[in-house]
């Protein structure tokens, strides 16, 4: 496929009864495009968007191809090698998506999402969130 925009994707007429949405390896590059239409799509359940240019950085390459079992045993491997930073984009990234779809999602990016993750990915964008307005906070107080 070659898609780059996703965005049409969130108009259709069917998106509310879109459960499982493949769209690894595109060209999808708007990581705020992407959570536009997501938060459209209410009944997802699986969704993949690995080897797209916005998550290139957060799984291994072609990791998409993949089995299951082994993208999982490929993964975990591929994280311990990750820069903090990366690591953390990752987070950030999956908990955002965790967030949106929090109701019905059950895998995301090839791996299953429990009752953890879901606790998981709110206390971590409840932390971001909180570091943003810190910041904010202190730079208004320097001004």
């Amino acid at each position: 496929n070659q898609i780059e925009d996703i965005n049409v994707l969130g108009t259709a007429l069917c998106a509310k009864q879109i459960k499982h949405l493949h769209v690894s390896g595109n060209r999808i590059e708007k990581f705020a495009d992407v959570l536009k239409v997501l938060k459209n799509l209410v009944n997802l359940e699986t969704v993949d968007f690995r080897s797209n240019p916005f998550t290139f950085l957060y799984y291994p390459k072609n990791s998409h191809m993949e089995s299951i079992p082994s993208f999982l045993t490929l993964d975990t491997d591929f994280q311990k090698h990750l820069s903090d930073s990366v690591y953390v984009r990752r987070a950030c990234y999956r908990a955002s998506f965790i967030t949106i779809l929090s109701k019905n999602i059950k895998y995301l990016d090839g791996i299953r999402v429990s009752d953890h993750d879901r606790l998981k990915a709110k206390k971590i964008l409840a932390r971001v969130k909180n570091r943003v307005e810190n910041t904010a906070n202190k730079q208004n107080k320097k001004l």
